[in-house]
């Protein structure tokens, strides 16, 4: 059920007053965009606002993709604002929370992810995000884009790099 505009306005509020301090992505802050398209609904652009945002804030706009070192560098202010304003638009079912949470549930670990274990954990988890249906990978354009996504499934940034140092980062950040 899509949230009221006022509700979603006041559930977002932290996320855009938290920018971190000297993160000037853009002349207003930078959350500000991703919380009017998630607010309008319209999960493509805010995945691309999302993808964007990241990417801004360890320098790698040209590149187009996050790497480990540059995961290693995502500021968790970002990562937490960026989370909280997903997390809000989709009763907490989209967003980097809701992926450690199911990752959790499938892992059965708290922490950061057990090398041991990881492969087939990830294997479970890819499936069950919609990430990876039958066996084959979901291309970015075919990913879904609606309020039917499986639970995990968008922000897909984390599929940009090593997965287990997303997951490393997002412990590391209290998610």
């Amino acid at each position: 059920m899509p949230l009221s505009f006022k509700v979603f306005t006041a559930l977002c509020l932290s996320a855009v007053l938290a920018a971190p301090a000297g993160a000037e992505l853009t002349s207003r802050n930078p959350y500000t965009r991703l919380v009017e398209v998630l607010r309008t609904g319209n999960w493509r652009e805010a995945e691309q606002e999302t993808r964007l945002l990241l990417l801004r804030s360890v320098g790698r706009e040209e590149v187009g993709w996050l790497d480990v070192p540059a995961i290693q560098k995502l500021s968790c202010d970002d990562v937490r604002a960026v989370d909280r304003v997903w997390a809000a638009a989709s009763a907490e079912r989209l967003g980097f929370s809701a992926q450690k949470r199911l990752w959790q549930e499938i892992s059965g670990e708290a922490g950061p992810p057990a090398a041991a274990t990881f492969n087939a954990n990830y294997d479970r988890f890819v499936e069950r995000v919609g990430w990876r249906f039958g066996g084959e990978w979901v291309q970015d354009a075919n990913l879904t884009f609606t309020t039917a996504a499986p639970a995990g499934h968008l922000s897909a940034i984390g599929r940009d790099g090593c997965f287990i140092t997303f997951l490393t980062m997002l412990s590391r950040c209290g998610l």
